[in-house]
Parts: C-alpha cells; structure tokens; sequence
C-alpha cells in the first residue's frame, strides 16, 4: 500500500485471486464473486481484488494446454493488461516477498538502474550474479565482461525464433556491436526488468529448459527464475499474442525473457542486495554462481540453476531465491518474533564466532538495545509471517 500511498497514485495496487474451485461461477454470478471475498479477502482489499480460476485461463488461452500457475504464471497478468490496458508497466509480485525497506524507493532504483543500461553485451551481463566484492564497481565489471567478450557471440538486436518471424523491436545503430561506445539503450526504459539473473536454460539441467508448447527445442530462448519482474505493457501484449494467436507458449520463467529476446527489446537483470548466511567469500561466490564462458554465463551443464541440488547448502541460504530459509529468519526477527530453536538450514545450527547458538542469545542482547536494525532488504520466500507459526516450510524437507 506504501506504493500507492507514497506516490500519490503513482502507483496503483491490484490483488490477483486464484480461486482453485473452478465450479464457483465468478464468470457469471456477481453474488459468488461478493460471497468469495467476504469470506477471504478483507473489506478494505474488495474493491483492488480481481478473481479468476482456470476456466477463464482456458478460454483465453486455449491454444495452450497448460494453465496451472506453476508453469503458466502470466497469464492472469496477460489478461490484466488487455482489461486495464492504461499503464505502462506492470509489476508482478507474489505473497510471500517481503521488503525491510520502502517499496517505492526500492522500485524506483530498479527502475532507474535499469534505464541507464546500454545494450551493448547486456544480455550477457544479465547473466551474471553481480558480486561487488569480486567483480568491483559496476562500472570496472561492465568493462571486464565487455573486455572478455572479444571475438565471441553477442545479442545484438532480435533473435527471432523462425526465419519468418518479424521482430517489434527496435534496429541496432551499427551492424556491429564493436562499433558502439556503450551509447545504445541508455535513457531507454527496460521493458523487462528481471531480480535474478536471465540465463540461457537450453543446454542446463535447470528443471524447466524444455517446458514449450508448439515451438521446436531449438527455439533461442532465456530463462529468470522467479517470476516478480517488471514488464512494459508492450511485452505483455506480445506475450498475450504469441499464446493467444501463435498457440506458442513458454514456461514462466522462459515467457518473458524470450519473447523479449525474439523482439528484441530491451531486457534488464537488476542487482539488489542479497545476503548469504555463510562464510563464503566474495570470488568464492563468484566462482560458484557465475560458470561458464563470458558469452554463455551458466548456459551450460555447471550451471548454478541446474536441479542438482550441488549447492543447495549455499543457495537455500540466500535472502532472495525461488526457495530459501534466509529470508524467513531475517524477516522473522526483524519482526521482532522469538527464534526458533528447532530451525536448521543445512543440518547445523548457527552460531555465532564464540561458539554460541545464535538463537539462545548469542549477542544480541534485545532486551538491552531493542530490535534488530536491517538494511533494505527485498526477502523471498516469507511463509510463516505471523508470530506463531503454521506448518508451511519456506525450504521442503
């Protein structure tokens, strides 16, 4: 709500709502849909809640088989463009994020960030996990990937999927990507902006590569685990017709990135904080999430999103990432909430330098100094929000 309140309308904030009891008419009964949100939603949400269920994912999308929000994320957010067509760009986020600082600003960095971006040998930075304490200023590693890029593959301009596919986006100025000092692309608005990076999954073990419908396994495609992005209106009607009219389809975390790739529009792997619960160092972490060669970062079977589980000790403790136990700790005590002693993360508990449980004290001494004090911080997955909490794990065991 701070996004709305903050910039006086700036931003508007709307509530998808899956109902899963595809036998409620909400298509065509007024009285079902009030009857839903009185026993769900809470009044002061009723008038920015807008219900749908697989049916009206069906009927819209009939082209494609799958529509379970898994595989199928977009769609309710395709058909939200076509009915409230008068933004530019959409935010998608899911219920369980959280953020310890202010939604605007966090929003508004991302965007601004992203605009800045030229396009030269971008999609090949958007691979990367940024690390600063190994790759430097983000100028000194735009360079460095730049550097290594010689005489290799680059995007530049669209990739389209088939020879007669006729691309939206804009020409490259020069045939070249040599030729151009970094200048394309910036002041231009990103119409996608991604939290994680955007990968090639073609030749991965990642758990999706190969989730398409009516497009050949060898449609140039890209990948951006975890579906809370930024996407301009304009993608999103393409998105809306490549499934609609194309009957072609992408799993969704392929759909945007890819039909951004065939476009040729302007894609944006955005850097925010992210902090890991280890003792990792910063070139080991660089090491770890960033193989491959410069022109095909984790594009191949050493990928850090390959479903191996190789690094599941370092991955589900990072305070962002599609499953993870961090986040939920960090927000859960900068709440306030007692720890729980019962919480692992890989099979030990924390302890802090002194051999202490982080969780029985350690040194925190709350009840002399107060809370604990974080930096923004943008958390994902929070399950267990309340102080007391249920039965739903942010990490399945």
């Amino acid at each position: 709500m701070e996004l709305a309140l903050h910039s006086g309308g700036e931003y508007e904030v709307f509530i998808m709502v899956h109902v899963k009891d595809n036998r409620i008419p909400i298509l065509s009964n007024h009285e079902s849909i009030q009857q839903l949100k009185d026993k769900f939603i809470p009044p002061e949400f009723h008038n920015m809640s807008i219900l749908f269920n697989d049916q009206i994912l069906e009927e819209w999308y009939p082209g494609i088989e799958e529509h379970r929000a898994q595989y199928q994320h977009w769609q309710p957010v395709q058909i939200f463009s076509q009915l409230y067509s008068d933004f530019d760009y959409y935010w998608q986020f899911e219920m369980d994020a959280r953020n310890t600082g202010h939604m605007y600003h966090f929003l508004e960095q991302l965007s601004a960030f992203a605009k800045k971006q030229p396009r030269k040998y971008l999609w090949e930075r958007n691979a990367y996990f940024y690390i600063p304490g190994a790759h430097g200023s983000w100028d000194n590693f735009k360079q460095t990937t730049g550097a290594n890029m010689n005489n290799k593959d680059t995007v530049w301009g669209p990739v389209p999927p088939s020879p007669d596919f006729i691309p939206t986006g804009p020409k490259p100025p020069v045939p070249d990507p040599e030729n151009d000092s970094y200048k394309w692309g910036v002041d231009e608005e990103a119409d996608l902006i991604t939290l994680l990076p955007i990968f090639d999954p073609k030749d991965t073990n990642w758990t999706f590569p190969n989730m398409l419908w009516n497009l050949s396994d060898q449609t140039p495609r890209r990948a951006s685990v975890v579906t809370m992005n930024r996407v301009s209106k304009k993608l999103l009607h393409l998105m809306h017709d490549t499934q609609r009219d194309n009957e072609q389809g992408l799993v969704s975390e392929m759909t945007a990135p890819s039909i951004a790739l065939w476009h040729g529009l302007k894609a944006v792997y955005a850097p925010h904080p992210i902090y890991v619960d280890g003792k990792w160092t910063a070139k080991e972490l660089a090491r770890i999430f960033n193989p491959g060669s410069p022109e095909n970062i984790n594009g191949g079977n050493d990928s850090i999103w390959n479903w191996d589980h190789k690094f599941d000790h370092i991955v589900y403790r990072l305070s962002y990432m599609f499953t993870t136990q961090t986040a939920e700790d960090l927000f859960r005590r900068w709440m306030g909430f007692r720890p729980d002693s019962r919480q692992y993360t890989d099979g030990s508990y924390h302890q802090d330098s002194q051999g202490r449980n982080w969780f029985d004290g350690g040194s925190l001494h709350e009840d002399i100094y107060g809370r604990l004090c974080f930096p923004p911080m943008f958390l994902h997955p929070t399950k267990n929000t309340d102080e007391k909490k249920g039965s739903e794990m942010p990490v399945p065991v």
